[in-house]
C-alpha cells in the first residue's frame, strides 16, 4: 500500500508539472495572440489610410492630379 501511496504522490508531482507547463504554453499563445491582433488593427488602420488618401487623390481633377505628380507632391 505504501508503495501505491508513493507512487500515485510521485504521479501527481508530473500531472502537476505538466499542468504548469500547459499554463505556462497557454499564457505564452495568449501573449502571441494579442501580438497578432494589434498587428491586425493597425494594418486595417492603415489600409483605411490608404484608402482614404486614395479617395481623397481621386476627388482631384485629371488636371490637378498629373500636376500633383509633377510637382512631385
Amino acid at each position: 500500500m505504501r508503495d501505491e501511496v508513493t507512487e500515485l504522490r510521485a504521479r501527481l508531482v508530473e500531472i502537476e508539472a505538466e499542468g504548469h507547463s500547459l499554463t505556462v504554453e497557454a499564457a505564452e499563445l495568449s501573449a502571441k495572440v494579442r501580438v497578432a491582433e494589434i498587428a491586425q488593427a493597425e494594418a486595417e488602420a492603415d489600409a483605411a489610410e490608404l484608402r482614404q488618401a486614395d479617395a481623397a487623390r481621386r476627388g482631384k481633377g485629371r488636371w490637378a492630379r498629373l500636376r500633383a505628380a509633377w510637382r512631385e507632391e
